[in-house]
């Protein structure tokens, strides 16, 4: 199974910032009348725009998995941490996740995360009811404003999901380092 960073960057630097992003880019020119592309017209509205459904489904089961796959408790089935005493692993485990989010601020992003989402939804929605059943540039110039919002929710979304911790660090006691360096004692 891919790890959550993997799915991390394949989800938000393939799929959405050089697919999904990209193309609304590019439908953004055509509406500016920057560009002329009848190919790319007759496509985006019926097959480019609605698969933002699926890529907010994954988005969302991202943003929940995130805390479970990369927590330090998922480190606790590993060796040497695997031969640890059940017992012992047990409050263990709760207590350096609970460490970790704190100090991550994992629970501020989620909500961040989890709301640059709901933000991006809402202003689709917004977007396809401005949209109708129009499909063409000429028909759609008033909806211009309503494509910019969601383009911009959908790069807050993308920036959110960037900014996520990249991985488990274990971080030294800063004060028992310094004490070791005043005692010469340094490794």
């Amino acid at each position: 199974m891919r790890n959550w960073q993997q799915r991390r960057v394949e989800f938000n630097h393939k799929r959405l910032k050089n697919g999904y992003l990209m193309s609304l880019a590019a439908w953004m020119a055509l509406l500016k009348g920057e560009a002329r592309d009848p190919y790319a017209e007759e496509r985006f509205i019926p097959l480019t725009l609605p698969k933002w459904s699926v890529l907010r489904e994954e988005a969302r089961e991202l943003i929940l998995a995130m805390e479970r796959d990369v927590a330090p408790s998922s480190l606790f089935g590993q060796p040497p941490l695997a031969g640890m005493d059940e017992q012992q692993a047990q409050w263990l485990t709760a207590l350096a996740d609970d460490l970790w989010r704190s100090r991550e601020g994992l629970w501020d992003w989620t909500a961040e995360a989890l709301a640059a989402l709901r933000e991006a939804d809402g202003a689709y929605a917004r977007l396809l009811a401005g949209i109708g059943q129009h499909t063409r540039v000429a028909e759609l110039q008033d909806c211009q404003s309503g494509f910019e919002t969601f383009q911009n929710a959908v790069q807050e979304l993308s920036a959110a999901v960037s900014s996520a911790p990249s991985k488990v660090e274990i971080v030294r006691d800063p004060a028992a380092s310094e004490r070791r360096i005043r005692k010469g004692m340094t490794r």
